[in-house]
């Protein structure tokens, strides 16, 4: 069978016609994209891989208040739509990767942001990047389970994730003067919107509570975490639908370090499910952050050099 031409396969982040990167093109000999695309397909077919979003496949590697006169922030400029991606991919390795992946493809190539779903169909534990590995997972638990023991690459602390909790991911552009220029401020305007996005459409009292919880009567359904780039950063957490929260219990004792709301309760008494459907939620988010579907890449080279270099290795999830 003849290759396919690489000019068959557009990409939306580079118009037609516009010169490509030196770092977009396929090397000499191989249309990367074309195998890539195939192997997609493959995994598609066999039920390995999860997508409503037409997702093609990339090349692409992988405070104080300011003086009185600085300028307000202005909101986020409402600009084109967002690319929305339903994407979970085959391992969680792998899905902990898409997103740090998507976070470099828009600060190396993209002018809009991303909004991205995925659910873990098997159970894992993942620890922040500076969570300590000896204190806050109880690894015998985990092996005697079979429950792999992996690290993101944001802050927060550990967590269980799998079937019913509904993962998002976030990647948005840091406007100059805008509400995202500092931590602080990013978690409040990220927060805020979404609290008032769940609170509206299902009537519950919701409130953030700590710097990224979303609760519901003092019991925490969402956590939430950052990675900053220059351009843009990411934002993104997890909303428990239907979760065994037995499970968080079994295999992570009691943090280390705990927002003051949650006193010294266990796991179980401090954890609850949203009981709302994904796709309303989803739905609900999609709105919120003005995201559609298209054309849009996935970085399938960087997710897969992540996973073989970063999050597939013991050093990196043992790091601290």
């Amino acid at each position: 069978m003849g290759r396919l031409p690489h000019a068959a396969l557009p990409s939306p982040f580079a118009p037609n016609g516009a010169k490509r990167s030196r770092r977009t093109r396929p090397p000499p000999g191989l249309d990367r994209s074309f195998l890539l695309q195939n192997r997609l397909r493959k995994q598609t077919a066999a039920g390995k891989i999860f997508i409503t979003a037409d997702a093609r496949l990339s090349n692409t590697p992988g405070a104080a208040d300011g003086p009185r006169h600085r300028r307000a922030a202005r909101p986020l400029r409402p600009p084109l739509a967002m690319l929305y991606l339903d994407l979970t991919l085959p391992t969680p390795e792998a899905n902990l990767a898409c997103d740090e992946a998507l976070l470099d493809h828009c600060e190396e190539e993209r002018d809009r942001g991303i909004l991205r779903f995925w659910e873990s169909p098997e159970p894992f534990v993942v620890l922040g990047l500076g969570s300590r590995h000896s204190r806050e997972v109880d690894a015998a638990a985990c092996k005697a389970r079979g429950i792999p023991i992996l690290r993101r690459c944001s802050g927060g602390g550990a967590v269980v994730q799998g079937p019913g909790c509904l993962s998002y991911a976030l990647v948005l552009r840091i406007e100059e003067n805008g509400p995202l220029e500092r931590i602080d401020a990013a978690n409040a305007f990220v927060m805020e919107r979404h609290r008032r996005m769940l609170a509206d459409a299902t009537g519950l009292p919701v409130r953030r509570q700590g710097a990224t919880d979303l609760t519901v009567r003092q019991r925490k359904f969402s956590g939430n975490a950052q990675r900053r780039r220059r351009r843009f950063l990411l934002f993104h957490g997890t909303f428990l639908l239907d979760f065994p929260i037995g499970l968080v219990e079994e295999v992570l004792p009691h943090p280390p370090k705990a927002p003051r709301y949650r006193g010294q309760r266990p796991h179980r008494a401090f954890l609850t499910n949203l009981d709302r459907p994904a796709p309303l939620v989803k739905d609900l988010m999609r709105r919120c952050w003005n995201a559609a579907p298209d054309d849009g890449e996935v970085p399938a080279e960087a997710i897969e050099s992540l996973v073989e270099r970063k999050y597939s290795l013991r050093s990196w999830t043992e790091r601290c």
